[in-house]
């Protein structure tokens, strides 16, 4: 917009001084031409009121000497001539003689390359008793013409850069409004919904918009306020009387004698796990949709083994090996984001690898960025499975406890540090989980270290 707004303005002002300049200049340009060819013609007939007294009265000619030679001096050149034809005086540089000629017959005179000739009688009223020729040099035009054109373009140029700097000011007072909106508009897209819009910048249709804008982001934010406040509530709230429950089931179980009865509370007793760990990943998918990324930079190599360390044993529990191998590398990341990433990513490897299988985190970088790799031993995922593996609700653990919100929640969280998630096929077989993080030139505050946020 602030390019067209400034092509716009100076085109619009090109063609106005263009209209002005032009016709401006060509007719001063020919003013002047009038006014150098005036000057000529009134020296040849002063001139020639002293040629009639030489021609008339046969007075010395001395004096029209004296006369033509000030002239002369003044880059004239003048030839006096009678009527027959023949040159009585001349002074200054030769005049050609197509230009005498042209006198004597009466005729126009040519244009004596860059000069020009005038031709005046000697005479009164009722008889002509020789011509005048005076010539001058048309470099004095010339050089006027020219400072003429020049002092106009210099105008024209002047004013396009005033018209431009003028165009600029108009563009960023109409466009920086609409900027601000649009990165407010961004800015509410990622996550950081109490951002607003400047209502008092711009054109009044500007502030009208920013001012709608804000209108609707307050509701918007209200309503995700509303619903993450009631699926953290609901699902804080539930958590308690679900305790209970499992508790005065595995109670009832401890009465029972083994059989069909013990067992069908067992079954349900893990389906009240299960929805356990489904309000967890509820609550932690709210606090992630709550949470305005802040990026700072981290080494990922040290989060990762503080969380392999954190997992050590729930994997040695399952006969699961970790290994890590961490290239030295930093990643902008808000804290406690890569935390919950590696918790979920490692929580799933480690359930899907079988006993004696091994879990990997490798961490990579290259001129794009940092990659944060995770491959288990597992069955894996089909290539349909992959592609749904990171909505909500989606696993392939159904009936082993699996909630379908680790993966959702892991690239929800990549994402708001604009960062990318992508599943493929490990090389023993099961899934590859690759985080990667875009390389930044912008100015961050280093973290020492890793943050458990």
């Amino acid at each position: 917009m602030t390019k067209r707004i400034i092509g716009g303005f100076l085109a619009v002002l090109a063609v106005v001084l263009a209209g002005v300049v032009i016709p401006l200049g060509i007719i001063v340009t020919t003013q002047q031409a009038e006014d150098f060819t005036d000057q000529i013609r009134r020296a040849a007939q002063a001139i020639g009121a002293i040629a009639e007294e030489r021609l008339d009265d046969h007075a010395p000619a001395t004096g029209l000497q004296a006369v033509l030679d000030r002239f002369a001096a003044d880059g004239y050149s003048a030839v006096v001539l009678d009527d027959t034809g023949r040159a009585v005086a001349h002074a200054g540089a030769p005049i050609p003689a197509t230009a005498l000629r042209a006198a004597r017959s009466g005729g126009v005179l040519p244009a004596p390359g860059d000069a020009i000739a005038v031709a005046a009688p000697v005479g009164d009223a009722g008889r002509q008793l020789g011509h005048v020729v005076v010539m001058r040099d048309s470099t004095p035009l010339d050089e006027r013409r020219r400072g003429l054109w020049m002092m106009l373009a210099a105008a024209a140029f002047a004013s396009l850069g005033l018209g431009a700097l003028v165009a600029v000011l108009i563009s960023r007072w109409i466009a920086r409004p609409l900027t601000e909106l649009a990165g407010a508009a961004h800015s509410v897209g990622r996550a950081d919904r109490w951002l607003r819009a400047d209502e008092h910048a711009g054109p009044t249709q500007v502030r009208d918009v920013a001012a709608a804008f804000n209108t609707m982001a307050d509701r918007v934010a209200e309503l995700l306020q509303l619903q993450q406040d009631m699926t953290a509530e609901v699902s804080h709230q539930l958590r308690t009387p679900l305790a209970a429950l499992r508790l005065r089931l595995e109670l009832h179980r401890d009465e029972l004698p083994q059989g069909p009865a013990a067992a069908d509370i067992t079954a349900m007793i893990d389906e009240i796990g299960r929805l356990s760990r489904l309000l967890g990943g509820l609550l932690a998918v709210a606090r992630a949709e709550a949470t305005a990324p802040s990026p700072a930079l981290i080494d990922p190599g040290s989060v990762a083994a503080d969380r392999v360390a954190a997992w050590e044993p729930i994997a040695a529990d399952k006969r699961v090996d970790l290994l890590i191998d961490a290239t030295p590398t930093v990643v902008a990341t808000t804290s406690g984001y890569l935390e919950q990433i590696l918790d979920n990513l490692l929580d799933n490897a480690i359930e899907a690898s079988p006993p004696g299988g091994s879990v990997s985190i490798t961490i990579t970088t290259n001129s794009t960025g940092s990659a944060v790799t995770i491959c288990d031993a597992g069955p894996g995922m089909s290539g349909e499975q992959r592609v749904e593996a990171l909505g909500r609700w989606a696993s392939d653990r159904v009936g082993d406890g699996g909630t379908g919100l680790g993966l959702a929640i892991v690239q929800r969280l990549v994402e708001a540090d604009h960062g990318t998630v992508q599943l493929d096929e490990s090389p023993a077989g099961g899934l590859r989980v690759r985080v990667h993080y875009p390389r930044t030139d912008r100015p961050i505050p280093a973290t020492d270290g890793a943050s458990t946020g």
